[in-house]
Formats: C-alpha cells, sequence, structure tokens
C-alpha cells in the first residue's frame, strides 16, 4: 500500500490519499451533508503550522489534521524535525472518549481529550484522517 512508502517514496501516494479521503466521504454522506464543521484546537511546538478540522453529525464524526505554513515551518529546526511532535488535539467534549479509525491504514484506536499527534499519523504521510464514533467508544 501507499502508507508503506510514504508520500515522498511512492509517485502514486497523493493519488491513493484522495481516493482514500474521497472513499471515507462516499461512505458517510449524512455526516458531510448534514455535519456541522468544527475547528478542534491544537496545542505544542507546531500548532501554529497546522490546521485541524472536524466535521460531526450525532454519534460520528470526521477529523482531518493537515501541515500549513510550511516553508515557515522548515526554517525552524526544532519544527522541521516532524510537524507533530510534541504538538496535541483537543477535542470538542462530546467527542473525546470515542473510538477512532484511522482512514489511511484502518487501524483502530481510542482516543482521549488531549492527542498527542505523533500517535495519530501514519508515516510517511503528512495528514492525519480519523472517521470517530461514540458509541463505539
Amino acid at each position: 500500500s501507499a502508507a508503506m512508502y510514504g508520500m515522498r517514496l511512492y509517485p502514486r501516494a497523493k493519488q491513493w490519499l484522495i481516493h482514500r479521503l474521497l472513499a471515507t466521504r462516499r461512505a458517510s454522506p449524512t455526516l458531510f451533508a448534514q455535519g456541522k464543521y468544527l475547528l478542534p484546537r491544537l496545542a505544542g511546538i507546531a500548532a501554529d503550522n497546522l490546521i485541524a478540522q472536524m466535521v460531526a453529525h450525532g454519534d460520528r464524526a470526521a477529523l482531518l489534521v493537515a501541515p500549513r505554513l510550511c516553508g515557515k515551518a522548515e526554517a525552524q529546526s526544532d519544527v522541521a524535525s516532524s510537524a507533530f511532535d510534541r504538538t496535541f488535539l483537543v477535542l470538542p467534549e462530546r467527542f473525546r472518549s470515542a473510538a477512532a479509525r484511522r482512514v489511511l491504514d484502518g487501524a483502530r484506536l481510542q482516543i482521549r481529550q488531549r492527542i498527542d499527534l505523533a500517535h495519530l499519523i501514519v508515516p510517511g504521510f503528512p495528514v492525519i484522517a480519523l472517521e470517530l464514533d461514540r458509541e463505539a467508544g
């Protein structure tokens, strides 16, 4: 799979990533059509170099965390090592104990109040994409 090789080494990784994200959207039409868009809070060393957005409807949500202002991050050696190191995500209260599935590799995770982003990333990919389910948590 593309996750094994990462964005830099696998020429079609970007297409694979877009395919996975669109498949997630297609599989949950109500979530994306009727959901409310939220901006979870980021904290830590690279918080200014990331953006987080989620859409929530009922007990389900989808979350995406991606880099932004990459040129600025590369200029700072402590941030350049990894955009996700020592950076945390704080979810809205109702999703702080949800079950999660990583969209890129299908791994199942248990979400807590404060999440270390380094534990959520699939190595080699510059984004975090999760499906959250409160009922399963």
